[in-house]
């Protein structure tokens, strides 16, 4: 088993210097909407963003806008948000619809597969994290495998795709 030291000197090895400027660059290839939408969730992980009450909000809602894409779209932004991952992504985004979920300050655990709005601000929530966890590395699915554990400061991720292949 590695060591904290170990898996961080390991996961340096793995790190992307111009992941951030690659990703704005790919999202600003998008139409406007989508655009937008992606770089909502790219400012978010930004350190440095604008965190006065109105950017937040805008933030928000544009965010909250990537449930009301239609397939290929939603697809299109995942593809210039995890290139490597995109169609697990997506796979994952229609899962998460059936799955149970747990929210709000008595986490029971909640189901409503027949009405996706009631898992929106979840699915966004864990693409947000998704890609403040992915962003920083070089990576495809075998190395989000072998490395979820070790990222995130050692905080698993979900990896809810149930279809990783190598």
């Amino acid at each position: 088993m590695l060591t904290p030291e170990d898996a961080k000197k390991e996961l340096e090895q793995h790190r992307d210097p111009e992941a951030s400027k690659s990703l704005t660059e790919r999202l600003h290839a998008l139409p406007p909407e989508l655009a937008a939408i992606g770089l909502a969730f790219l400012e978010e992980s930004s350190p440095d963003r604008d965190r006065s009450q109105a950017a937040e909000q805008k933030r928000v809602a544009a965010k909250r806008a990537l449930s009301g894409l239609d397939d290929r779209d939603r697809q299109e932004l995942f593809f210039a948000l995890f290139p490597p991952i995109a169609d697990h992504v997506e796979a994952s985004w229609r899962l998460q619809v059936r799955l149970p979920y747990q929210t709000g300050y008595l986490r029971k655990a909640f189901r409503a597969p027949k009405d996706p709005e009631y898992t929106t601000n979840v699915r966004i929530d864990w693409v947000d994290k998704l890609l403040r966890t992915v962003l920083p590395y070089r990576y495809d699915a075998k190395f989000l495998a072998v490395w979820a554990a070790y990222l995130d400061g050692g905080r698993n991720i979900r990896l809810d795709c149930c279809s990783l292949e190598f």
